[in-house]
């Protein structure tokens, strides 16, 4: 029947996703929703309007979200007994009860949780983006001009702001909360050059649904999207939050195209214009990518040694798994492969 059956399908993903993470919390509440939908229950209910939809708009994970954000507010004094990230016993069998009737009821958070995207602001990305960015800085010798495409609550915006670590190589505040070590895997012939740094002279992004993690609110959203049981992720977002309070950033609710257009009309002497942008580009309808790959080309072609221009990416490379990280320099435009890693990176293969 699962094969068949979309919302099984959906449950069936999710599932999948949770064991190879691994989330052992979210696994098994999980089957337990799949076999509530199974029956035609409230797990299947939920997803009225949803029942279609592909599986990696993560639906399920968004009611999972509107859950966690509830628990986490003290909404949910049962379930913070058992919810990892509030210093429960992870039992998710005996949480089960509760999260059944949470989204049954249709609380409010949990409406409002399915009708965005989900969040997964991830710092870690910062291990393979920071090499490239010290790479434009030194081949310019400019300051950088930082915009991020779809940058959620921009906590990547404050890159800078993390500490980075490579045996003597060392980069960014020495007392930053959010610190990186020996985070290159492998033995590069080109060492990640973390020695001259670089500069943020402006930095600032868009998103259809930005959030602010200086916003109680939006924090609580933000850790909302964690799964309860990874809790190196959770401390390094709260880590990450703290951050965002010390470094302001301008993340604009905008259309990617539009704002790309917008901040590329004109040059920035002196400046090293850098567009950043990660896991974004396959959520993105065709002509939006369309149009924003326009204005990216056409600017690269009027980039010049005084003002160049960088697209730095973060997406899924040839195996869908797993992401490459390429630079792409204007006056040149030639792309080049940085780096290689998981989604949420523990190491990264520099390939310089």
């Amino acid at each position: 029947m699962s094969a068949r059956d979309p919302v099984l399908a959906q449950y069936d993903g999710h599932i999948a996703l949770a064991e190879r993470l691994p989330s052992p919390f979210y696994a098994t509440l999980l089957r337990h929703m799949r076999a509530d939908a199974e029956e035609y229950g409230p797990m299947r209910t939920a997803l009225a309007g949803h029942e279609h939809d592909d599986v990696q708009q993560w639906d399920i994970y968004r009611l999972l979200a509107g859950v966690h954000q509830i628990v986490l507010s003290g909404g949910a004094p049962d379930l913070e007994a058992h919810y990892p990230s509030t210093g429960g016993d992870g039992d998710a069998d005996a949480a089960w009860p509760a999260v059944r009737d949470l989204i049954a009821w249709g609380r409010a958070e949990i409406v409002e949780a399915l009708s965005h995207p989900l969040q997964t602001n991830a710092p870690t990305r910062a291990k393979a983006l920071v090499g490239p960015l010290c790479v434009v800085a030194k081949e310019t010798g400019r300051p950088l001009r930082l915009l991020e495409l779809g940058s959620s609550a921009g906590l990547n915006l404050r890159i800078d702001r993390y500490r980075y670590e490579l045996g003597e190589m060392t980069f960014g505040p020495p007392d930053s909360p959010v610190r990186f070590t020996d985070f290159v895997g492998n033995d590069p012939s080109t060492p990640l050059p973390l020695d001259g740094g670089f500069e943020i002279a402006e930095r600032a992004g868009c998103d259809l649904h930005p959030l602010d993690p200086t916003d109680d609110a939006d924090r609580l959203t933000l850790l909302s999207c964690i799964f309860p049981d990874e809790r190196e992720r959770f401390d390094l977002l709260e880590r990450a939050i703290a951050v965002a309070h010390q470094t302001p950033a301008t993340v604009e609710e905008a259309d990617i195209a539009d704002w790309v257009a917008k901040r590329l009309a004109q040059p920035t002497p002196g400046l090293a214009t850098v567009l950043m942008h990660t896991v974004v580009w396959p959520y993105l309808p065709e002509a939006v990518r369309g149009r924003a790959e326009a204005s990216i080309s056409a600017a690269g072609e009027r980039a010049t040694d005084e003002a160049p221009l960088a697209l730095l990416s973060f997406e899924a490379g040839e195996d869908s798994s797993a992401p490459d990280t390429r630079l792409t320099v204007w006056p040149g435009g030639e792309e080049r492969l940085m780096a290689r890693s998981s989604f949420h990176p523990t190491t990264i293969e520099w390939l310089g």
